[in-house]
């Protein structure tokens, strides 16, 4: 069977290498996207698992991101984890109104990543 793959959309190295290590090590084969336009262009041409959306990237916002992964047939039902290191009171509430499904400050706790997924995706996965 295929790995289960998840994208990492972030702009932030230290985000992507500390969370792609962390679900590497749990099994997961990862995607990362440096930037809007990437995080649209795999998501529309892998099939993933989960994504983990940054908000703040070059070549548009996250929120734009998330918009076009909600109506489009082919990503409206993958789970959608924001990460964010945005302080911006409402962006919970704007991001689960847009579809996310689960909304994490930056840095990311990675236990929290875990009870996330477990919740999201259904089961436990290696090392975890």
């Amino acid at each position: 069977m295929a790995k289960e793959t998840i994208l990492i959309a972030d702009d932030d190295r230290v985000t992507l290498q500390v969370l792609g290590t962390y679900l590497r090590g749990r099994g997961y084969q990862i995607i990362p996207a440096a930037d809007s336009m990437q995080a649209v262009m795999y998501s529309m041409k892998t099939p993933l698992t989960a994504i983990f959306l940054d908000i703040n990237m070059p070549g548009g916002t996250g929120l734009d991101v998330l918009k076009k992964l909600k109506t489009s047939m082919k990503t409206s039902n993958v789970p959608v984890i924001v990460i964010t290191g945005s302080d911006d009171p409402d962006l919970p509430r704007k991001v689960r109104e847009l579809g996310a499904d689960e909304f994490l400050p930056e840095p990311v706790d990675l236990p929290k990543v875990n009870e996330v997924l477990k919740r999201l995706l259904g089961e436990p996965h290696a090392g975890g």
